[in-house]
């Protein structure tokens, strides 16, 4: 519904004989406080029931770990005395992640071109371009004086344009649809579609995710494909700047419901009597809204790390 129908369907509401926007003494001061009681009203509505479902498409693509055993470098590792080190031949990017105090060495052909000196608890990731344009040996090798740990090894044959292109060489990845999505209010955790491609998974519903806490979806961070992750949304608020002509994005009903609630907020100081006969309206109102399932807009995201 356009937001100049809201404001005309509250004025209404107030007054039946407005026919139109255009600000008089009377009706000055309702549309001027109407841009906060609808954001009010939206809040309230979009958790009602009635939620605005949207969709967001997270793609994932194939990584290719040239180390050996690739599968088994995602173990966590425990560096006490020896040196550890792992290599491949023409290696051109590296990955790893370290917990404690640690000195790692990034070797090609032998020689040291990089040392890396990880300090701190805690998992911490790190990734690098290796310069071999004569496609040698590199190496990482794990060495230091404490007990520390490592996982996630991998080196890759591929070019990557900067370092933060660098795969992260991960057995889970999380994805947090708040931080993803500018309007996430609450997950739909039963609604999953992989599309793989079409020699494996074409479209389909999946079961192979997780969730963790109220908003993070964890995936099979070695499976590629592109997943449709739908979710609950807030409508997006009404400012000063909204135009008569902008969609607010409602539905009907709703729409009808949030005149109704603009009303009883905006007669709260003028006429109690008015304003509770509208609150009764509305809370009745909203207690009969049927929980839609059509699904709105669509939004994309793609890996910052080219998946």
């Amino acid at each position: 519904m356009l937001w100049k129908d809201i404001k005309l369907a509250t004025l209404k509401k107030i007054d039946p004989s407005i026919t139109s926007l255009a600000p008089t003494r009377n009706t000055k001061d309702y549309l001027n406080a109407m841009v906060e009681t609808t954001n009010r009203g939206l809040q309230d509505l979009s958790t009602a029931g009635k939620y605005i479902t949207k969709k967001i498409i997270i793609t994932q693509g194939k990584i290719k770990n040239i180390l050996p055993m690739p599968l088994y470098m995602m173990n966590i590792y425990q560096h006490i005395k020896d040196d550890t080190a792992y290599s491949a031949d023409g290696a051109l990017a590296y990955y790893f992640e370290v917990d404690g105090t640690a000195t790692v060495e990034i070797k090609v052909g032998g020689v040291v071109v990089e040392t890396l000196s990880p300090i701190g608890r805690g998992f911490k990731a790190f990734k690098g371009i290796i310069s071999n344009p004569e496609g040698k040996t590199a190496e990482i090798v794990f060495r230091g004086s404490y007990p520390y740990q490592y996982r996630n090894i991998a080196l890759y044959d591929a070019v990557f344009e900067q370092e933060e292109d660098i795969w992260e060489y991960l057995s889970e990845k999380r994805y947090d649809l708040r931080e993803l999505t500018e309007d996430f209010y609450r997950l739909v955790t039963t609604d999953l579609v992989l599309q793989s491609g079409f020699n494996e998974r074409r479209y389909e519903k999946t079961s192979e995710y997780y969730w963790e806490g109220d908003s993070v979806l964890v995936l099979n961070g070695q499976q590629h494909g592109e997943w449709i992750v739908h979710y609950y949304a807030y409508p997006k608020e009404v400012t000063t700047e909204t135009q008569d002509n902008d969609d607010i994005e409602l539905d009907p009903e709703v729409a009808k419901l949030l005149a109704v609630y603009n009303a009883a907020e905006l007669m709260e100081d003028e006429d109690i009597g008015k304003a509770q006969y509208f609150r009764e309206q509305y809370e009745a109102g909203k207690a009969q809204l049927n929980p839609s399932q059509n699904l709105g807009q669509r939004a994309t995201f793609v890996d910052a790390n080219g998946w």
